[in-house]
C-alpha cells in the first residue's frame, strides 16, 4: 500500500475513533463530570455537598423558566437561565438520587403557568398578549412542604449557591429562622411623614434578611423576648429602659444568640438630627451589659485606617480620601471566621473601637479590623456639626495600634442584673427563673458601627420587568447574613463560596434564535389580536344591562358560545404557534451540535486530504 493511500485510510479511521469516542462518553460515560470553567462554575462547595448527604427524603425540584421568552426578549438572562439548570442537574447528580429536577416553561394561558403562580413564583407580565416572563424555584418533599425562589435574580448570580442550597436547608428545617429587632432606628419602615404620604420602606438590610429569616421587629421597648426567636439584633440602642436591657440580658444567659450594632456616632441616625440635620445625640452603647461582658467602647472616639480609607466628596465637590470611611477588605477580615470568610470587601463608617478588658469573663475574637500601621482615631466632635472629609483627613494621625471595629463573644458571663430584675421591692424575693450567669453558652456578635446597616454603603435598589431588587455592591449584605445564618447553628450556608458572574452570550446562536422567531412572529401576532378582539367582544356581551341583570337573548347566548369556542381554538393556536417557535429553536441547537461533532471534523479531514493529495502530486511532479 503506497504512502497516499495509507494516509487516507489513517485518517477516515481516525474520523470513524473520533465518532466512536464521542458516542460512548456521551452514554458511557455521563455519570462522569469534570468543570474546566474558569472559576469552577459548576464546582460544588463542601457545604452543599454536605446538605445533599443530610438530605433523607426525595426532594422534588421544579425549575419554572420561561426559554423561549427570555431567548427572545433578554438574551442575557436566557444565558443565566441557562447556567441556573446546568447547576441545578449538578445538585441532582451529587444527591445520591434524593432529588428530581424538572424543567418546566409555563407559556401563557397554559395549566404550568397557572401552577407557577399558586406556587408564589414571580411572574411579571411583558406584553398585552398575556405573557409573563418565569424564572424561579419550587423545592417540595415528601409531605408537601415546599421552599419558592420566587425569581432568581442575574444580580445574585454570586450567591446563586447559597440561595440554591439555603432552600434545600429551609426545606429539611420545615421553617424559616426567627430574628427578632430591637432598634430605635424604623428599619421594618416608619409611619408615613405626613397625611396623604407613603409609609416610609423598610431599610435594605431588612429585606436582605427577610429572604432567608423571619424578621420580627419587637420595639424599642421590648420587656421580653419571645420564646420562638433564635437571634436578637439589637440595633443602635438608644436611651433603652432598664426592663429591656433586662430581657436582652436574661436572653443571652439563657443560651439565646444575640448580635449588637452600637456606634459612637451614627451619620445615619436621621432621628437625632437637630436644625438643618445638625446636632442631636447619635451614639448608641450598652455600656451596663458590656461592663458585665468585660466589653468597652469609648464613646466619643471614631476608629480610622489610612490604609482602608475610601474617597468622600469633599466640600468642594473633589474626593478625599477619608480615613474614617473604611472599605475593609484582605486581612481587615478574618479570614478564619465563618461570618467573614470569603468575603471581599465590608464598608464601615465611623466605627467606634471594641476592647475587651484583662479581666472580661468572655472570649474574644477580632472579626473586623483596622491595619496596624494605618489604624487611629478621631474625636467624634468632627462630625457634630456636619461632615467635611478634608477636615478629618487633615487632622487623623494613624497611631500604630490595629483597631477592632467587630468581635465575637462566647463562654460563661455573669448578669448585668445580679440582684435580680429591674423594679424588685426592697425584700422582694428575686425570681426562681431569674439567672444570675450564663446557663448555656454565652454566644454574641458585636459591632461598633450601626452605618454598616444602611443600604448608602452597600446596596443599590434597581427595577428589573416592574420588580424591584436590592443589588449588593460590596459584602455588607453577606456579612448580616452570614452572621445570622451562623448564630442560627447554619454553618454549611457560610461555608459556601461567592461564585464568579459568568457574561458570555453566545452571539451566533442569538441571531439564529432571532431569525426562527421571526419567522413565527406575524402568525402569531395574528393569531393574538384575533384573540384579544375575541375577549373584548365577549366581555361587551358580559357587561350587565341597565337595570342590573345578566339575562342573555338567544341571539347573545348563541355568540357568547360561538366566541368561547373560538377563544378556546384561538388560545390552541398560540400555543401551537409557541411550540413550533420552540421546535425550530431546538432544531438550531442540533444543527449546531452536528456542525461540533461532523461537520467540523469533516473540514479537518477534508484539509489533511487535500495536503496530503498536494504533497503526493508534488512529489511526482518532482
Amino acid at each position: 500500500m503506497d504512502r497516499t493511500r495509507l494516509t487516507l485510510v489513517s485518517l477516515v479511521l481516525a474520523l470513524a475513533l473520533f465518532l466512536a469516542l464521542n458516542l460512548f462518553t456521551s452514554v458511557g460515560l455521563r455519570g462522569l463530570r469534570t468543570d474546566l470553567t474558569e472559576g469552577g462554575l459548576y464546582t460544588l462547595s463542601d457545604g452543599t455537598r454536605s446538605t445533599l448527604a443530610k438530605l433523607e427524603e426525595p426532594v422534588d425540584l421544579t425549575l419554572y423558566w420561561s426559554e423561549t421568552l427570555t431567548s427572545e426578549e433578554n438574551p442575557m438572562l436566557h444565558q443565566y437561565a441557562r447556567r441556573v439548570r446546568e447547576l441545578l442537574e449538578e445538585y441532582e447528580a451529587n444527591s445520591g438520587g434524593n432529588l428530581r429536577l424538572v424543567v418546566v416553561e409555563p407559556l401563557a394561558f397554559s395549566e404550568e403557568e397557572d401552577d407557577a403562580l399558586a406556587a408564589g413564583l414571580q411572574g411579571p407580565p411583558i406584553d398585552n398578549a398575556g405573557n409573563r416572563l418565569f424564572m424561579g424555584l419550587v423545592a417540595r418533599n415528601s409531605v408537601d412542604a415546599t421552599e419558592t425562589i420566587p425569581f432568581l435574580d442575574p444580580s445574585r448570580e454570586a450567591f446563586l449557591e447559597y440561595d440554591l442550597t439555603r432552600a434545600l436547608t429551609r426545606l429539611g428545617e420545615q421553617g424559616l429562622p426567627t430574628v427578632g429587632v430591637i432598634s430605635s432606628l424604623p428599619l421594618a419602615g416608619g409611619a408615613p411623614a405626613a397625611p396623604g404620604q407613603q409609609p416610609a420602606p423598610a431599610w435594605a438590610i431588612w429585606e436582605f434578611l427577610s429572604q432567608t429569616v423571619e424578621m420580627r421587629d419587637l420595639g424599642s421597648g421590648a420587656t421580653e423576648v419571645p420564646a420562638e426567636v433564635d437571634v436578637l439584633l439589637v440595633v443602635h440602642p438608644k436611651e433603652l429602659s432598664e426592663e429591656t436591657l433586662y430581657a436582652i440580658d436574661q436572653f443571652a444567659l439563657a443560651g439565646g444568640r444575640l448580635m449588637v450594632f452600637v456606634d459612637p456616632f451614627a451619620i445615619f441616625d436621621d432621628s437625632a438630627a437637630g436644625p438643618m440635620g445638625m446636632g442631636g445625640d447619635r451614639s448608641s452603647n450598652l455600656e451596663r451589659l458590656f461592663g458585665a461582658w468585660g466589653l468597652e467602647m469609648a464613646g466619643a472616639q471614631i476608629v480610622g485606617d489610612l490604609e482602608s480609607a475610601d474617597a468622600a466628596q469633599g466640600n468642594d465637590g473633589r474626593p478625599v480620601r477619608c480615613p474614617i470611611v473604611m472599605r475593609l477588605e484582605g486581612d481587615s477580615l478574618n479570614g478564619e471566621d465563618l461570618a467573614t470568610r470569603g468575603l471581599a470587601a465590608v464598608m464601615s463608617f465611623g466605627a467606634g473601637d471594641l476592647r475587651l478588658r484583662d479581666d472580661a469573663p468572655l472570649t474574644g475574637s477580632p472579626l473586623l479590623t483596622t491595619s496596624a500601621s494605618g489604624g487611629g482615631l478621631v474625636d467624634a466632635s468632627l462630625l457634630q456639626f456636619g461632615f467635611d472629609p478634608g477636615q478629618i483627613a487633615d487632622s487623623f494621625l494613624p497611631d500604630g495600634t490595629q483597631r477592632t471595629i467587630a468581635m465575637r463573644l462566647s463562654g460563661e458571663a455573669p448578669s448585668a442584673f445580679p440582684a435580680g430584675p429591674p423594679g424588685l421591692a426592697e425584700g422582694e424575693a428575686v425570681p426562681a427563673e431569674h439567672l444570675a450567669a450564663s446557663a448555656e453558652t454565652f454566644n454574641a456578635i458585636v459591632f461598633s458601627d450601626v452605618d454598616l446597616l444602611h443600604e448608602y454603603l452597600w446596596a443599590r435598589r434597581r427595577q428589573m420587568l416592574g420588580m424591584t431588587f436590592i443589588e449588593p455592591v460590596n459584602s455588607n449584605g453577606s456579612l448580616v447574613t452570614n452572621a445570622v445564618d451562623n448564630l442560627t447553628g447554619s454553618s454549611d450556608l457560610i461555608s459556601l463560596r461567592t461564585r464568579q458572574e459568568q457574561r458570555r452570550p453566545f452571539t451566533l446562536k442569538d441571531e439564529l434564535e432571532r431569525a426562527a422567531d421571526e419567522r413565527f412572529r406575524s402568525r402569531y401576532e395574528e393569531y393574538n389580536a384575533q384573540l384579544q378582539a375575541t375577549e373584548q367582544r365577549i366581555a361587551e356581551l358580559q357587561k350587565p344591562s341597565a337595570d342590573g341583570s345578566l339575562v342573555f337573548s338567544e341571539d347573545q347566548q348563541a355568540e357568547l358560545d360561538t366566541l368561547f369556542g373560538e377563544r378556546d381554538q384561538l388560545r390552541k393556536d398560540l400555543r401551537k404557534v409557541r411550540y413550533d417557535l420552540n421546535a425550530d429553536i431546538d432544531g438550531l441547537g442540533q444543527r449546531l451540535q452536528l456542525l461540533n461533532v461532523l461537520v467540523l471534523p469533516g473540514l479537518v479531514l477534508v484539509v489533511g486530504l487535500v495536503l496530503v493529495l498536494g504533497r503526493g502530486n508534488r512529489r511526482k511532479a518532482a
